[in-house]
């Protein structure tokens, strides 16, 4: 529910704990607004370096199937071992 008044965003305020620094330094203080605007932006930087590395990965891991597998040529009347999936297969 969205609140109909019009006070300011509240300021966040955060605490060394046994002098480790877990938050913004006093200077440093946002409005939760700006804190929303700054994690959102954080978070679509990190997907687009995920994607990037994963494309990468992709890459890589199809070279080295690649490397290991080869051309098979079946005829008409071929022996094949046909293997379907079964419930125990799928769970």
């Amino acid at each position: 529910m969205v609140a109909r008044d019009s006070k300011p965003p509240k300021l966040l305020k955060v605490k060394s704990v046994s002098g480790l620094d877990i938050g913004p330094e006093e200077s440093e203080v946002k409005t939760l607004y700006q804190y929303v605007v700054d994690l959102r932006d954080r978070v679509k930087e990190t997907c687009k370096m995920t994607k990037k590395e994963l494309a990468k990965v992709q890459v890589r891991n199809q070279k080295y199937y690649n490397k290991r597998t080869r051309d098979r040529k079946l005829e008409v009347g071929d022996s094949v071992l046909l293997l379907l999936p079964t419930e125990l297969t799928l769970a």
